[in-house]
């Protein structure tokens, strides 16, 4: 983990709340940013899954056998981690070509020219993997296996709650040296801190059980072809509005 002190931003004025007292007191208000790296944990890739059928029925076996089977191939990776979330599950109806025009589309007559020819069942699945070097060697696979739509879409850690205690520490520590600096050249002395304001706006999950396995399956599972990723370190900030009182 690799951390990093970044600038820091300087107000002067009155104090910022506190009641009648702390209002009188003179201060210096400091933004200051702090932030580490740290290497991903995981990779997380989604993808679609369809099925096709004359009957509603036939397009979601034929999207349960394609989930199956890639879930199969999933689980015979040796070595990784994965975790799997389904969601935004619809079936469409697929009609000729004769029935896009706006007339025919509103009428949706359910025989003629906008008969319905057959069913298409959709399932949107999103996967967590680890190691995260293996996410593109995994995103390859899944396409080969029968997914549609297969994107990877970024790295990240598993618990971001110890970066960004580093972070926010590297923030006040960037945010003390600043205010002794601008203290000192005003012939004044930094008194303690007053207030502290996060100014941070994203917000993330600090807490997640770690990724498990996916179930073990018999019978052979051919090698996927292997993508070699050298994913970028995680970047974790902290953003801090400190006010110090400044002694005469």
């Amino acid at each position: 983990m690799r951390s990093v002190m970044l600038g820091a931003g300087v107000l002067l004025g009155a104090c910022l709340g506190g009641g009648a007292a702390a209002q009188d007191r003179p201060r210096i208000d400091i933004g200051a940013t702090g932030m580490v790296e740290v290497p991903p944990e995981v990779a997380t890739i989604s993808y679609m899954v369809r099925g096709e059928g004359q009957t509603p029925d036939d397009a979601t076996r034929a999207l349960n056998s394609r989930k199956q089977a890639i879930e199969t191939m999933l689980a015979g990776l040796r070595g990784t981690k994965v975790e799997l979330h389904t969601d935004n599950m619809r079936v469409r109806e697929v009609r000729g070509p004769e029935c896009r025009s706006p007339e025919m589309t509103q009428s949706r007559s359910a025989t003629g020219l906008c008969a319905v020819q057959s069913y298409i069942t959709e399932l949107r699945v999103v996967i967590r993997v680890s190691p995260p070097a293996s996410a593109g060697t995994i995103t390859g696979a899944i396409a080969q296996a029968g997914g549609s739509e297969v994107t990877l879409g970024g790295f990240d850690l598993i618990d971001r709650a110890e970066a960004r205690r580093k972070a926010v520490a590297m923030a006040l520590a960037n945010a003390k040296a600043q205010a002794e600096v601008i203290a000192s050249a005003s012939g004044a002395k930094l008194g303690p801190i007053l207030r502290v304001v996060d100014g941070d706006q994203q917000r993330y999950s600090l807490a997640s059980s770690d990724i498990g396995a996916m179930p073990s399956v018999s019978g052979s599972v051919s090698a996927p072809v292997a993508v070699k990723l050298a994913p970028d370190t995680v970047k974790v900030y902290a953003q801090l509005t400190v006010s110090y009182e400044i002694v005469r």
